[in-house]
């Protein structure tokens, strides 16, 4: 077992954790509120719901104005929506929060649960269950730098692995902002001012024309 590696899924975690993997960076986000979107999906669905192979995973931020319970006083943004409960293989799955999960099982994992063989995606994706696509959000200090730890881990055993997919360029932190060069009198060379030659401006420009109402 590596459980050791991973002080945050042990924390959430009710057995022993192998297989860790992750992503970790900074982010200096540019507004108030940040947010990306995922699915979590295993092989432990629908057979080990309710039992030890409970596997886990997190996605623990931490930075100026957080004190959560986690390592660096991190907390976990990966949420049921409208909960404070953590998503995991025993909290969403055909049993409890089915809005929120996504029947896959092969025909032999449904006869075992007792549960109608209803594969949403049978051809096109191996893992037997997954969450709809949630969105994790986060509330921060604007121009402040925050770290994210994206990490997951089997419980129990090295077997019938979980995974989280991060949906493309879901990553929100802001919008971005673009900034011009402005000679007074056109007597610029190109896009450059020179100091002390020539007057000009700087003129930085909002591209998200729909959030006027959020400071940036």
């Amino acid at each position: 077992g590596e459980d050791s590696l991973d002080p945050d899924l042990r924390a959430l975690s009710t057995g022993e954790i192998f297989d860790n993997v992750g992503i970790e960076f900074d982010f200096v986000p540019q507004k108030e509120f940040v947010s990306f979107s995922y699915v979590f999906a295993s092989e432990e669905y629908c057979e080990f719901v309710g039992s030890i192979f409970n596997d886990v995973f997190g996605f623990f931020v931490s930075g100026p104005g957080i004190n959560g319970p986690f390592d660096r006083d991190a907390i976990n943004v990966a949420l049921i929506p409208d909960t404070d409960e953590f998503v995991a293989i025993n909290n969403v799955n055909h049993e409890r929060n089915q809005a929120f999960y996504v029947k896959n099982e092969l025909l032999g994992d449904a006869n075992r649960c007792g549960i109608p063989f209803q594969p949403a995606f049978e051809n096109e994706i191996e893992y037997d269950g997954f969450t709809v696509r949630l969105k994790a959000i986060l509330r921060v200090i604007p121009c402040a730098t925050y770290h994210i730890r994206l990490v997951v881990g089997d419980v129990g055993d090295d077997q019938l692995d979980s995974a989280v997919f991060l949906e493309s360029k879901s990553f929100d932190i802001g919008p971005e902002v673009a900034v011009d060069f402005v000679p007074e009198n056109g007597s610029a060379a190109g896009d450059r001012l020179t100091e002390g030659c020539n007057r000009g401006f700087l003129v930085f420009s909002r591209t998200d024309l729909e959030k006027f109402d959020q400071d940036l």
